[in-house]
């Protein structure tokens, strides 16, 4: 079941649309990656055959029109961003075939995705190792609290200035409509001066290539997490790259964004990025 044939439509950005409360955030993200990249958005509700089972047509009928339903509430979002919106609708194995099927079919280059903060983290889990570790595209996963401003700061914490070419082109669109954005190195509190000159000067020739209008700031602490979360107490977002050699899942459910998204007073990011090499 789907609203689109392959290869019919394309969409840059496609995001899932589970939670009613969150679907309007989800959306705007989206949208804005979307509107950055000159493209059109795709909200995807996935049916899978695995829950369906011997369910009475009513009940069935019941979850399209609950997918209607966020369909409607995610146009209402996108409609003043100037997006094109499509909508999927498609049955499935399981969530993660679902949404696999409709990046191939729609050759999206990124995937949102919204973290259920009171529901199965387990099932959740599954679902991103399988979507990310497929590699079609960028797999987003937003872990939503309170509501995404239209223009604000998005502190892009990074292990690494090299991770900063795969963040910038969300961070680039998430302050496009007038936010601001300020990355942050954290090095040891024992770092010595030539050090931390080293650090800003690469981080400085990072920048000027992938996000020249960026904040930055070199930060010396003993904690990375304590230091993510005093910078994220003046942000509105904060932007995580996942350690690819750890596994999104792995990395988001069980260590530093783990902690962040858990403990920070904002919506947290996390961001896997496609394998490009």
């Amino acid at each position: 079941m789907s609203s689109t044939e392959p290869g019919a439509a394309r969409a840059s950005v496609l995001f899932g649309l589970a939670n009613p409360s969150t679907v309007g955030d989800i959306a705007l993200l989206a949208a804005s990656i979307a509107r950055h990249r000159h493209a059109p958005a795709a909200a995807l509700s996935v049916l899978h055959t695995g829950s369906l089972g011997a369910m009475a047509a009513p009940r069935v009928a019941e979850l399209i029109d609950h997918a209607d339903g966020l369909f409607t509430t995610a146009r209402e979002h996108v409609a003043s961003s100037g997006v094109e919106l499509l909508t999927e609708l498609r049955l499935a194995r399981s969530p993660a075939d679902g949404i696999l099927g409709a990046a191939k079919d729609l050759a999206a280059e990124w995937i949102v995705l919204g973290h259920p903060r009171q529901a199965d983290g387990a099932a959740f889990d599954a679902i991103v190792e399988a979507v990310a570790g497929a590699d079609v595209a960028h797999v987003i996963v937003a872990s939503i609290l309170g509501s995404i401003p239209a223009c604000g700061r998005v502190l892009v914490p990074v292990t690494h200035p090299s991770h900063l070419a795969d963040c910038a082109a969300v961070a680039n669109a998430l302050t496009s409509g007038g936010g601001d954005a300020l990355v942050l190195d954290i090095v040891s509190s024992e770092a010595s001066e030539r050090d931390v000159r080293a650090a800003e000067e690469e981080l400085d020739q990072v920048a000027r290539e992938v996000m020249p209008n960026c904040q930055r700031e070199v930060r010396r602490a003993d904690s990375k997490v304590h230091a993510i979360l005093e910078a994220s107490k003046e942000a509105h977002m904060v932007l995580l790259r996942a350690d690819t050699r750890k596994g999104l899942s792995r990395f988001f459910f069980g260590s530093l964004a783990n902690e962040i998204a858990a403990r920070a007073e904002c919506t947290v990011l996390m961001l896997h990025p496609k394998d490009t090499g």
